[in-house]
């Protein structure tokens, strides 16, 4: 089994994390990265799949500590972003009032705006529950 270059690699770990994700046994996602792999002509073990799948955990658990300590930069590249986004719907929402022609596009301008008003309140509420 020769080394995976690192596009296989990364191909081999989102396959692997899809396989997961579809509830696959680990007889079912070797047998599928191994499929994926016979164009590289190559392969790989279940023990690499194993460690693949650990050091993912790993690198999950440490993501989430690192965002737990970072709370306050959580918070506040939301904040950032809702008030992108309040800023957009509210030029939107002038482009929509002082449109005189074209009715067509003006309801199209009204379906955005809908659209990113419903987003604005998502992301709203999301903030509202981390904070």
């Amino acid at each position: 089994m020769p080394r995976l270059w690192v596009v296989e690699k990364e191909e081999v770990k989102s396959l692997i994390l899809v396989c997961r994700a579809r509830g696959y046994n680990s007889k079912q996602i070797l047998s599928v990265v191994n499929d994926n792999l016979k164009k590289y002509n190559n392969s790989i073990s279940e023990k690499a799949i194993f460690n693949i799948l650990a050091k993912t955990k790993k690198n999950a658990q440490e993501w989430l500590k690192n965002l737990s300590v970072g709370k306050d930069d959580y918070i506040d590249e939301y904040r950032q972003r809702i008030m992108e986004l309040n800023e957009q719907r509210r030029d939107l929402l002038e482009m929509v009032r002082n449109m005189k022609t074209n009715h067509l596009f003006k309801l199209q301008l009204t379906k955005r705006f809908i659209l990113l008003q419903n987003l604005f309140c998502s992301y709203m509420k999301h903030f509202r529950s981390i904070k």
